[in-house]
């Protein structure tokens, strides 16, 4: 592979979209948006609407379930695709546990990525059917 531009080379460390090679990574760069944000920051809040999902390329952050830490959450980690591709309510409140780098993609242009790159598509509906599985795990603890 060429030396991809830093936002690229990030994106492709998510396992996710690390599976499209050079020229798609290239192609999706139009959609996506680079966001630094402070320790403390809610990302996504249980019960709101979705507009956005993010990869987390540096820092972490912790998952919240009912007002619960259930996981924390590192580089790599999609996070938000669940709402979006259920058209619903956020599921659970993200908040940054550090200083975090994400490549943000909104919902205006989620659809269009799901057309255009369906292989996307069904890693991020394996990753929804897995993380709906560990949401109601940790409720029943």
């Amino acid at each position: 592979m060429s030396k991809l531009d830093p936002k690229l080379a990030r994106l492709a460390g998510s396992p996710v979209f690390a599976q499209l090679g050079e020229r798609k990574l290239r192609e999706l760069s139009p959609y996506t948006d680079d966001v630094t944000v402070p320790a403390g920051t809610t990302l996504m809040e249980e019960g709101s609407r979705a507009h956005e999902l993010a990869v987390l390329v540096e820092g972490s952050a912790s998952v919240i379930l009912h007002g619960k830490p259930v996981k924390e959450v590192g580089p790599g980690d999609v996070i938000g695709e669940m709402a979006l591709l259920d058209h619903g309510l956020r599921t659970a409140t993200v908040v940054t546990t550090s200083e975090a780098k994400l490549i943000v993609i909104n919902g205006a242009h989620f659809a269009a990525l799901l057309e255009r790159f369906p292989e996307i598509a069904e890693d991020l509906r394996a990753l929804a059917r897995a993380r709906s599985e560990e949401d109601a795990a940790a409720t029943t603890d």
